[in-house]
């Protein structure tokens, strides 16, 4: 099987969670949840309210993994990774007009070549 990597931003906490620190589980339907043990022994699961970002399979030119929410720099301009479900692959998206708008597919040359910046939570700010 293969092993899909994964980071997960916590909405309500505004962080990346730890993934080392606790016991996650992600449904099929790409819910997120905690999974606890309670006092009486039994195991509870408490629904995260989550962005999960997973990796794209590419990295940029610093050797850095590309993951769904970076910001990556090529040739000048800032792109957001994005993953387009209808066409079945990972987009590069600018900013225009105040939104984000499907500009060219991520392909394994821009990302070798690219360089992530940030990303969209943490880093917002560089695309206004």
């Amino acid at each position: 099987m293969k092993n899909i990597k994964y980071r997960v931003w916590a909405i309500k906490n505004d962080c990346y969670l730890d993934m080392e620190s606790g016991y996650f589980y992600l449904a099929p339907d790409g819910t997120f949840y905690e999974i606890y043990e309670m006092r009486n022994g039994k195991t509870d699961y408490n629904e995260v309210y989550a962005d999960v970002q997973f990796y794209t399979g590419l990295k940029d030119k610093n050797n850095k993994e590309i993951f769904e929410g970076d910001i990556v720099k090529f040739q000048g301009v800032l792109f957001v990774v994005s993953y387009n479900e209808n066409e079945a692959h990972y987009a590069l998206q600018t900013m225009r007009c105040g939104k984000l708008e499907n500009d060219s597919i991520l392909t394994s040359f821009i990302a070798s070549v690219g360089e992530v910046v940030g990303n969209v939570y943490q880093n917002g700010d560089l695309l206004k």
